[in-house]
């Protein structure tokens, strides 16, 4: 399947999210449950178990100007990728994206001097794995 995390320490997203998506496709129906929150757990479990720091449902705004938590941080040496996870019917990439800028998830990282990356995914319920998913920074 390659490796995940070095297309992460690479900045190469896309080949990430695309290693991702093959993954996911590749787990047998039965075992499926078309929620975002198992696609969330399942992407966790795949980055923390490549080796990566990452934190799930992280609150990292003001909950009263800006209420939510990031589905998933994932913190490099160089870099802080946001993923903003929506199932297909329930929002779409650009919302992802649109909803990271709106609730201020990567505010806490500015400071770091580290390259911030945000990504909208939407999970394709009907297939299974990753749908449609953009790139931000």
């Amino acid at each position: 399947m390659g490796n995940f995390i070095g297309d992460l320490a690479n900045g190469d997203i896309e080949k990430f999210l695309t290693r991702l998506k093959a993954l996911f496709y590749s787990i047998s129906y039965p075992v499926k449950e078309q929620s975002e929150y198992h696609y969330q757990s399942l992407f966790y479990l795949v980055v923390r178990l490549m080796g990566q720091f990452a934190q799930a449902e992280l609150q990292c705004s003001d909950s009263y100007t800006a209420p939510g938590r990031a589905d998933v941080v994932v913190t490099m040496t160089d870099a802080v990728y946001c993923f903003e996870f929506k199932l297909s019917g329930n929002g779409t990439a650009t919302e992802a994206l649109t909803q990271i800028d709106d609730r201020g998830y990567l505010i806490p990282f500015t400071a770091g001097g580290k390259k911030l990356v945000k990504a909208g995914v939407v999970f394709d319920n009907e297939k299974h794995t990753l749908g449609e998913w953009k790139i931000g920074e």
